[in-house]
């Protein structure tokens, strides 16, 4: 289902609300550092206060307080008397919200991406910008998981969407392009030549497209204004980045000539001897495929050595799996659902070259055994990206898939280098996994 068909090109808000979010945060970017910390009390604290105890907390005049105050009053947030004030409590949440995207620390997560439309934006309004049909009760959940339950669904969702306006069109590219990284709006908005308003107003899309949200750190003396993808997906990206394998440059391995098809050569050669010899290192496996039973070949023998090098190969590929030794302990484990499931991983290395087995399945987030691939937890109001956990024995079984049915197969060949186990996908294997 393509998710950005239905999207539209503004925020479901209000006119009234529209314009309300973006002179709040006009407001908030004539801030200095200290004004930032001032109104940052008085959004912590109470709701009625005392202009000459406020500036008592912030260690500031009341000159300086007063001057902050003369900014909110037009913007809402507060009025005051003489020496007394009050916060209308409705502006208080939302420059309480908005207030993060000012802090050192901001992560804009999903909870802060909820954060931003709930309680702005009617329910049924909601439904219908998402495209979900769920119940009120469980509307934010249908929203988290039908565009964010796994990384794979997020980033279909940003290709899928598409827009006119160039500077929106570059920040989805670049997300996509360059994913996790920030990206410096006021760079883009001096190409695009956008207006403050014009800037914040696109900000207010990328936001409620779940696409990029804005931060505003102090650079030296001046606010610079960024774009940061979403906490949970940089966190999945950063976490892929620090496990992701590398190919081996030496040029002892890099240097070996391609032979996809030298296990079955050596067997078709074992078979074709006048005497099977039953020491043979390939005896056992003969046996396992049924090419041999008391010491003669079979028929299904005769009729395997009368195939090309690449009907063998698939041959062996399509019953290799029966014959494993472990399947009868592990018979839950050893199915061909499962060992799809490891191969599916290896597309990511057609033409990547040798690489340890160990960096494999470091990065390895295949759903076998009944486990979810990378999926969204919820842990109290936080989400984040849960990674399979494999035992010994699936890790023995990823080890079979590639070591045995995949090289026996023609799919990979493997090498040892040093005292790692390496593989790499052959021209063969890429043709048929791909």
């Amino acid at each position: 289902m393509n998710l950005a068909v239905q999207i539209k090109d503004k925020a479901p808000l209000s006119e009234e609300e529209w314009q309300r979010e973006v002179d709040c945060r006009r407001l908030l970017l004539t801030l200095d550092t200290r004004e930032v910390e001032i109104l940052t009390e008085i959004v912590d604290g109470s709701p009625n206060f005392s202009v000459q105890a406020l500036a008592d907390t912030a260690h500031v005049s009341v000159k300086s307080v007063i001057d902050l105050l003369d900014k909110l009053v037009p913007a809402g947030l507060l009025k005051y008397s003489d020496d007394f004030a009050q916060v209308n409590k409705e502006m208080r949440k939302n420059f309480e919200l908005h207030l993060q995207a000012f802090q050192e620390d901001f992560s804009p997560d999903i909870s802060y991406a909820i954060s931003l439309f709930k309680n702005k934006v009617p329910l049924h309004v909601l439904a219908n910008w998402y495209t979900t049909n769920c119940l009120a009760d469980y509307l934010i959940d249908s929203i988290v998981e039908r565009y964010f339950q796994t990384p794979e669904v997020y980033t279909r969702y940003l290709q899928e969407i598409q827009w006119e306006d160039p500077f929106l069109e570059e920040v989805r590219q670049h997300t996509l392009t360059h994913p996790g990284s920030e990206i410096d709006a006021d760079l883009l908005c001096q190409k695009h030549e956008l207006t403050i308003d014009e800037f914040l107003e696109r900000a207010l899309i990328l936001e409620y497209h779940l696409v990029g949200f804005v931060y505003f750190p102090m650079v030296g003396s001046k606010r610079a204004r960024k774009i940061l993808p979403l906490t949970e997906w940089r966190n999945y990206l950063t976490r892929q980045r620090a496990v992701a394998a590398a190919p081996i440059k030496d040029p002892s391995v890099m240097d070996k000539e391609e032979q996809p098809f030298s296990f079955i050569e050596q067997l078709h050669a074992h078979l074709s001897a006048k005497v099977i010899d039953p020491s043979h290192p390939l005896a056992e496996t003969a046996v396992a495929y049924q090419f041999v039973s008391a010491g003669r070949l079979t028929d299904l023998a005769k009729e395997w050595m009368g195939l090309s090098n690449e009907e063998k190969a698939l041959f062996l590929y399509r019953i290799s799996l029966k014959s494993m030794e472990k399947r009868d302990r592990h018979p839950q484990l050893y199915t061909e659902v499962n060992a799809c499931m490891v191969e599916r991983g290896l597309k990511t290395f057609i033409h990547f070259g040798w690489v340890s087995f160990n960096d494999f399945f470091k990065a390895q987030v295949s759903p076998i055994a009944g486990k979810s691939s990378v999926s969204l937890e919820r842990k109290g109001k936080r989400w984040r990206y849960v990674f399979p956990e494999y035992s010994e024995v699936e890790k023995e079984f990823i080890h079979d898939i590639i070591f045995e049915r995949l090289y026996q197969a023609g799919f990979v060949e493997h090498a040892m280098f040093g005292d790692e186990q390496i593989f790499r996908v052959t021209s063969f294997g890429a043709s048929i996994l791909s």
